[in-house]
């Protein structure tokens, strides 16, 4: 084969490529030829007969003309600038049109999924759309790629305060729990003495927002137990104690349930024991069980707890009293101190929880059969998740801010925040039917 040949054989290639490349411009400047006669049908006849744009138009501060390919173009004033023809002037578009909207897709995936800015200096080479920054942000939201890497979690308009959170109380008698670490924990203060790994355990008070913290040596539930132990030995034994789905925390809930359901049945049968033998008593469990006669002349078992939080360990607070004090009455004198720190709670910390700090709007909720992603900060976005809504579990409001998920292993309970929503065609078709609703009022 000869050199000429080859060099021929190039020419014809490169001629082609030349043609193919003008059969496709050829194609695109057809298909938004029809594009404009359907949407800009009274501006292109006016432009063509040389009138004035209708009053309504919105092309009046384009100054349309008739250029290259039979399109309506923008009369630019970069008309000296340096630039190519179909950047001085762009080909006008309108922004309702699917075909456009394909086409902006097209320019996110050459653009390798960028964002609306780089889309749209992309497009602002060769077209001008109209309501442009709202269709190129539009599609980059429903782009489920950067959904995924944008992990955008959900929020719902923040919920009332539950009424253990404004309800008077003993101290952590409303308890929130959660941990933190792992920590260096130095349990020696010897010469050369190793650091173990450690966690914490920190109790909230939700009425007051006492906290108060205890050390854990690792995440089993029999460490977790132990430190739960301790904060009953000092604060008293919380009446409700909330906290996340944690491994240890669902594990040691088991396990009290188990130990209670044992414990009741053994006091069921001390009571029919007692009760068999003629004897009316209760059993109680305080620091050094004790036994009291139903009798009203006996009185408590005296525990340390009595001069640390004021009573016992296991029993609830007493009611606050509103009534008028009397200072004859010396009992009276010491309960009345103490509501008087409620009285001023409520008049001065509780009305300060009125005003919400953040998740201002009420949002669209999750349906069943949503797509979203399970946030995970342990790993990337791209290995997190996919799960799909099973059910919804409103407040009290009707608001959606816990849902449950099925992922392709298991099915969790989960807040909002934790899961981020793909978008969907719907989500899509719904869009373009809200925007034509607001083209069409203004």
């Amino acid at each position: 084969m000869s050199l000429s040949s080859v060099a021929g054989g190039c020419r014809a290639s490169e001629k082609d490529e030349d043609d193919e490349k003008d059969e496709w411009r050829e194609a695109q400047f057809l298909c938004l030829r029809r594009v404009q006669a359907h949407h800009f049908k009274d501006d292109l006849e006016a432009v063509t007969a040389g009138d004035k744009l209708p009053k309504k138009s919105q092309l009046k501060k384009l100054h349309p003309f008739i250029g290259n390919g039979g399109l309506l173009r923008v009369g630019s004033r970069l008309q000296h600038a340096p630039l190519p023809y179909d950047e001085k002037f762009p080909i006008i578009l309108p922004g309702r049109c699917l075909i456009v909207r394909r086409l902006v897709e097209l320019a996110h995936e050459d653009t390798l999924h960028g964002g609306p800015q780089l889309m749209r200096a992309h497009l602002g080479r060769m077209f001008w759309i109209l309501h442009g920054p709202r269709i190129v942000h539009a599609v980059y939201q429903n782009c489920v790629r950067c959904a995924r890497f944008r992990a955008a979690a959900l929020e719902q308009l923040m919920g009332p305060l539950p009424a253990v959170r404004v309800t008077p109380g003993r101290p952590f008698q409303a308890t929130g729990l959660d941990s933190a670490g792992p920590l260096p924990v130095l349990f020696s203060r010897g010469r050369k003495a190793p650091s173990t790994k450690g966690y914490i355990a920190i109790f909230i008070c939700m009425v007051v927002r006492a906290v108060h913290v205890e050390v854990v040596s690792d995440l089993t539930t029999g460490a977790f137990l132990a430190a739960f132990s301790r904060f009953c030995a000092r604060r008293g034994r919380p009446a409700v104690l909330y906290s996340d789905n944690a491994t240890t925390f669902k594990g040691a809930a088991r396990e009290l349930r188990e130990l209670f359901s044992e414990g009741s049945n053994l006091t069921e049968l001390a009571r029919n024991f007692y009760a068999e033998k003629g004897h009316g008593v209760e059993i109680y469990s305080p620091t050094g069980a004790t036994l009291r006669r139903s009798r009203p002349e006996d009185f408590e078992a005296l525990t340390p707890a009595h001069f640390l939080v004021g009573t016992s360990l296991l029993d609830y607070p007493e009611p606050c009293d509103n009534r008028t004090l009397s200072f004859t009455n010396r009992w009276r004198l010491l309960r009345g101190m103490r509501d008087m720190f409620w009285s001023r709670w409520r008049q001065e910390v509780l009305s300060q929880m009125q005003q919400r700090s953040k998740w201002l709007t009420a949002r669209e909720s999750l349906q069943p059969g949503d797509m979203v992603l399970l946030r995970d900060d342990l790993c990337t976005p791209s290995s997190w998740p996919l799960a799909r809504v099973v059910q919804v579990h409103p407040g009290s409001d009707g608001l959606v801010r816990v849902a449950t998920i099925k992922t392709a292993s298991s099915t969790f309970t989960r807040p909002i925040v934790k899961l981020i929503k793909l978008p969907t065609d719907g989500d899509a078709e719904e869009y373009h039917c809200r925007l034509k609703e607001k083209e069409k009022t203004e």
